[in-house]
């Protein structure tokens, strides 16, 4: 059998006739076919064989009559094309019921004259196998990147997470350029942009602050002021920098300002004229006398000064130099507040002093602190941790090197973190106390049990914790528990997508009345139980079925399921009950979200059971290969596991692909008639798109696959 460009034709065995024919014209025209008959020789396995051909194939003509409507192995085929995405040719033999997930596709028509079907046949089958190649190529192309878009992007999440900002902005940028529409790398692209410029203005401007302040302490005040102006272009508010900046100023006048004449003393007494004439003298002589007679007239200055014997210029002098003195000597004995006054008054009378008003900013610099430092300890005291770490902050804007301040902030940032920690503890303890509360009123007390065993973790020794564990030993070990089955809440959801395939359409909202439905598929050992019990129809391969009593059942038929439901006094769950309970409360209503799937909106194939790389093809060897226990992943918000993979469940309606269209709003039950029942939630050998909470799919009521199987459900009375 040659593989290339090969055409697969899938037939029930009381059409051999007609398939043969169609083979041998297919055949003299030179298309590549695979049938069966011509195939299959003695002593190959039948399975085998045709899975190598369905996988190999590049298109898949099926015919269609009441034989193949009725066949298994034609259905088996049919959904394997589809699930694979062969391009499919439907080749009407004969009038029957066409396969609901056939009736979109243009079908050839035989049944008229066989001549005009076959020119037709011939048109559509040399079109597909020249693009169907192509067509792969760019579908895996296409999932390709869009799972390196994806990828990037969790991964630029994830730098953004630990402001890893460099990496988001490199992982951002390739999701742009593989995708440049992208919105939402967009808006993360322009916010890491910005987060990188707000990050490097604040080190440039410490840089800048930190050279300026150098310059400052040794005096430089020019070279102090251009990096004060620097920083004020970039942020005008940054730190104390205006008031520094204004000492540099004031810095740079006085030290530019020519010196002052000698204060004109009026000589009223032969003492101080002898000494006037003398200093007179003495000014054109050497620096030693000169200072020296500086001293000495500056004692008889304050002597003087007390008498008002010396002109207004000379008082304010004095007096100005006086009050700055006074003032030191306060600032040092740390009385701020005085310093500053005497620091006030010397202003007063040199308004132009930039030494007057550098002396006040330092003591208001002090004040500020000590202020800051007191609220702080009030605070503190209090215990009140936010309130002191701001005061503590403040106080670090005035000395942002001082230990005593660091300190206590640090004290307050670990309280802060201790309370947090205590609330959190609470918070989880609170969280699974009510959970187990809420089991403990269904009467699920084993799941009870747990809850509160966790929550003990958080909060040991709670007196309502404990006695509800000794209330649920007592009762697990006199009753029979009913953890089987999870209470599903009356509710309002969207149902479908509008994401979805076309029979999701529309999104619209349903209201569901309240109902229990069964925590797991039902199992092997559960249905074994049923066989046993009434003698029902035993399912295909029971006893290797039987080797693993935790599966969920396969090979049961709608009716068999709904015999099961009925023995068992429960039902089968409506379509709607079913979508509600597999969105586990994410209704996408009043504020909450809807998800794809049970648990978010990413395929992970550690939440479920399903063919997450189309590597699993449908076999019964597969099946034993693949299927899991009931129960190995986890579960969803309403405590339902497998609702996602495993198996398909059987609903209790009847199919109907535009059904949502006019489909009530409260608690439908499905169309009134049909001829194929619904089935939900994907198998271990679908796709990611088969298992999302609003995919539809259907079968005939009596067919039996080794991928369907159910869950029941139980009214709220």
């Amino acid at each position: 059998m040659a593989s290339e460009n090969l055409i697969f034709i899938s037939y029930a065995r009381k059409d051999k006739d007609f398939a043969v024919k169609l083979a041998h014209d297919l055949l003299s025209q030179g298309v590549n076919i695979w049938l069966a008959d011509f195939e299959i020789k003695a002593g190959d396995s039948w399975d085998m064989e045709v899975q190598k051909a369905l996988t190999a194939c590049i298109s898949f003509l099926v015919v269609l009559s009441e034989a193949s409507e009725k066949s298994k192995n034609v259905m088996d085929e049919v959904a394997y094309a589809i699930e694979e995405k062969k391009v499919i040719i439907p080749i009407l033999f004969q009038k029957c019921n066409i396969h609901f997930r056939l009736r979109r596709l243009q079908h050839v028509d035989f049944t008229v004259d066989y001549d005009q079907g076959f020119q037709d046949l011939i048109e559509s089958v040399r079109v597909p196998q020249e693009t169907a190649p192509q067509e792969k190529d760019k579908r895996d192309a296409k999932k390709e990147k869009e799972d390196s878009i994806n990828s990037l992007y969790r991964e630029a999440q994830t730098a953004k997470a630990n402001e890893d900002w460099s990496a988001a902005k490199e992982k951002l940028q390739a999701v742009l350029e593989l995708q440049p529409n992208h919105s939402k790398a967009k808006a993360g692209f322009e916010q890491v942009k910005e987060q990188m410029k707000l990050i490097a203005e604040e080190k440039e401007l410490a840089d800048l602050y930190s050279k300026g302040a150098e310059h400052l302490d040794a005096r430089r005040f020019q070279k102090a002021l251009e990096f004060f102006q620097k920083i004020q272009k970039i942020k005008a508010d940054y730190k104390d920098v205006r008031a520094l900046s204004t000492a540099a100023e004031q810095e740079l006048l006085h030290v530019k300002k020519p010196p002052r004449k000698p204060p004109q003393i009026k000589p009223t007494t032969p003492l101080l004229k002898k000494i006037l004439q003398q200093r007179g003298a003495i000014l054109i002589g050497s620096g030693f006398l000169l200072s020296l007679i500086v001293v000495i007239y500056m004692v008889f200055e304050t002597d003087l000064l007390k008498k008002g014997q010396l002109a207004g210029d000379v008082s304010n002098d004095s007096l100005y130099v006086n009050l700055l003195q006074q003032g030191d000597a306060l600032f040092f004995q740390n009385q701020y507040r005085k310093a500053k006054a005497k620091f006030a008054e010397a202003l007063a009378l040199k308004p132009n002093s930039s030494a007057a008003k550098n002396k006040i900013t330092a003591s208001d610099r002090e004040i500020r602190y000590a202020d800051a430092i007191v609220e702080g300890k009030k605070r503190l005291k209090r215990k009140d941790y936010l309130g002191a770490k701001s005061y503590f902050e403040t106080a670090l804007t005035f000395k942002d090197k001082d230990n005593y301040a660091s300190e206590k902030l640090k004290e307050c940032n670990d309280k802060i973190a201790q309370k947090k920690a205590e609330e959190q503890q609470l918070r989880q303890f609170t969280k699974y106390k009510n959970e187990g509360e809420r089991y403990f009123k269904q009467g699920r007390y084993a799941k009870a049990k747990q809850k509160f065993r966790v929550a003990l973790s958080y909060k040991s020794g709670d007196s309502f914790v404990l006695g509800r564990i000794k209330e649920t030993d007592l009762l697990l070990a006199t009753s029979i528990e009913t953890s089987r089955m999870a209470y599903i809440p009356a509710g309002t959801f969207l149902m479908g997508s509008e994401d979805g395939d076309s029979d999701e359409k529309p999104e619209h909202e349903v209201t569901v009345a309240a109902f229990y439905m069964d925590t797991y598929e039902v199992t092997v050992e559960e249905y074994a139980k049923f066989v046993n019990a009434t003698g029902q129809r035993k399912p295909t391969n029971w006893t290797e079925q039987l080797q693993q009593l935790k599966h969920p059942v396969v090979y049961v038929s709608w009716d068999d399921a709904t015999a099961y439901a009925k023995w068992a006094s429960k039902r089968l769950p409506t379509e709607a009950e079913w979508e509600y309970a597999a969105r586990g409360g994410n209704t996408g209503l009043n504020g909450k979200q809807k998800y794809k799937y049970s648990w978010g909106n990413d395929a992970s194939s550690n939440k479920a059971n399903f063919d997450s790389d189309n590597s699993r093809t449908y076999s019964w060897e597969n099946a034993k290969k693949y299927l899991r226990d009931a129960g190995s992943y986890p579960p969803n918000g309403y405590g339902l596991y497998d609702m996602a993979g495993n198996v398909w469940e059987w609903c209790n309606d009847w199919y109907a692909s535009g059904y949502y269209k006019n489909s009530p709003g409260k608690n439908p039950k499905g169309p009134g008639t049909g001829t194929v029942r619904v089935l939900r939630g994907g198998s271990w050998n679908n796709n990611p798109n088969n298992v999302r909470c609003a995919n539809r799919n259907g079968s005939f009521p009596t067919n039996r696959n080794n991928d369907n199987g159910f869950r029941c459900v139980q009214d709220v009375r």
